[in-house]
């Protein structure tokens, strides 16, 4: 399972493949954190994919589909224009 390393103080949210890589990641920051906010740095679950496919993957192809749709819809309008 993957894990989500949450870091208020440098508004961090980042996704490590295991929970030992997520807490090294932990303990180098809150060495680094400001003065009374080492505790606000955790690793949480950051929860099962679906389909191997991620919120990053879900988001670019969601995005290319608005493209493409904007696209049709410019040439529609172009080819009824002319």
């Amino acid at each position: 399972m993957k894990y989500i390393l949450v870091a208020m103080a440098f508004n961090l949210q980042l996704t490590y493949a295991d929970l030992e890589t997520c807490n090294q990641a932990r303990d180098i920051l809150r060495e680094e954190a400001p003065l009374g906010q080492a505790g606000n740095i955790l690793c949480i679950p950051a929860g099962i994919e679906e389909d191997g496919v991620t919120k990053m993957d879900k988001m670019f192809n969601s995005f290319i589909d608005l493209v493409i749709k904007l696209d049709e819809i410019n040439q529609k309008k172009l080819t009824t224009e002319e």
